[in-house]
This record gives structure tokens, sequence and C-alpha cells, in this order.
């Protein structure tokens, strides 16, 4: 896409793309940390830890509806 715009618009700045989508991927949930209370966002993180080992396993012994659950769970303590 950068490549196109900088073909088509030669007298403007040109757009590195990857360098702004890695801002947004770094920008976004930097954005979204400010807007939430610190001693939540800690026990969200240990939450989500804990979710991702809760899902490997699930996985590894390929039981679907634990794998359900888990995804549920996660998805809801997001909120």
């Amino acid at each position: 896409m950068g490549k196109i715009w900088n073909k088509s618009h030669p007298g403007e700045t040109p757009i590195a793309l990857l360098r702004a989508l890695a801002q947004c991927a770094v920008g976004a949930p930097l954005d979204s940390i400010k807007l939430h209370d610190p001693a939540r966002l800690l026990k969200l993180l240990q939450a989500l830890r804990f979710l991702e080992k809760v899902l490997g396993l699930a996985i590894s012994i390929k039981d679907k509806a634990l794998i359900d659950r888990t995804k549920t769970t996660t998805f809801e303590s997001i909120e």
C-alpha cells in the first residue's frame, strides 16, 4: 500500500507502511492502558497469563469443551 501511495503521489510525504503499522501496534495498547486503573490492569495481566496456561493445557489434551470455556472466560475477563 505504501508503494502504491508513494508512486501515485510523488510530491507528497512517502508512507513507510511497516513503520506506521508498528507504531499503531505499540501506541494503541499504551493509549488504552492510560484509561484503566493500574491495580485492575495488574490483576487482568495475571489472569490472562493464567488463562494462557490453561488454554495451552486444554489444547494439549484436545478437550473442546475446556477450550471453548477458556476462550469464553478470557473474553469475559477483558470486558
